[in-house]
Order: C-alpha cells, then sequence, then structure tokens
C-alpha cells in the first residue's frame, strides 16, 4: 500500500480512536471522534496509534492513506462512507450519507487499504 498524506493535524480525541479509522467532528472545536455513522460529518482518518478520551491524536485530513475496510469486496474507485466502528465501508448513495473519500485499492474486512480523501455529501 502506497500512503500520500498532505495534511496531517494533530487533535484532541473525544472518546477512544482506533488506529486507521474514519474519524468526524463534535461540536468542539479541535476535538474529533471516530466516525460512527455514514452520516457523520468526515474530516479524516486517525493515525497508527490508538487514543482515548482526552489524548491527543495525529489525523491524516488529506491525501491517499491508509484505513481499515469494514467490509468485503472493496475495490478500487468505490466511493467510502464510514461503519459504526469507523471502519470504511462503501457509500450505498443514501441520501444524507457523507462520503469520506475513493478506494485506491480493494481489500476485505479489517484490512489496511489506501483512501483518496474527499469528502463530500450524498
Amino acid at each position: 500500500m502506497s500512503s500520500y498524506p498532505l495534511l496531517p493535524i494533530n487533535r484532541e480525541a473525544s472518546g477512544a480512536i482506533e488506529p486507521y479509522r474514519i474519524v468526524s467532528t463534535t461540536a468542539n472545536d479541535g476535538v474529533l471522534q471516530q466516525s460512527s455513522a455514514a452520516t457523520d460529518v468526515h474530516v479524516g482518518v486517525s493515525s497508527n496509534v490508538r487514543a482515548d478520551d482526552g489524548e491527543r491524536i495525529g489525523v491524516e485530513h488529506a491525501g491517499i492513506v491508509p484505513v481499515q475496510y469494514g467490509a468485503d469486496g472493496i475495490a478500487p474507485g468505490d466511493q467510502l462512507t464510514s461503519d459504526a466502528d469507523g471502519k470504511a465501508i462503501v457509500n450505498d448513495g443514501t441520501a444524507g450519507n457523507v462520503t469520506l473519500g475513493t478506494a485506491m485499492e480493494g481489500g476485505d474486512t479489517d484490512e489496511i487499504g489506501a483512501v483518496l480523501i474527499s469528502p463530500y455529501v450524498v
């Protein structure tokens, strides 16, 4: 897997954030949480280190970065969103879902793949 991060930023974690998980905004400036739904406002992917509530964590906000897959059969070009555990799954196109970006590699559940971060709302 090739990784080309462009915008790594250190943020405070709200709740535990596992490595390579999709993260989303909270109501507090500078505080991010592990995404838990396709409708969360996804803004990046956590680094390779776990963070507990209140700890600092590195988050990639742009580029091609590693992400943990939460479903089998992900293919290059699939548009990815978050499952309940912050893992990347294919966005089914339901109105209101937020896409984190495009899969750059295929993979299955719990594998680490790559995503080109380019968030948008369906």
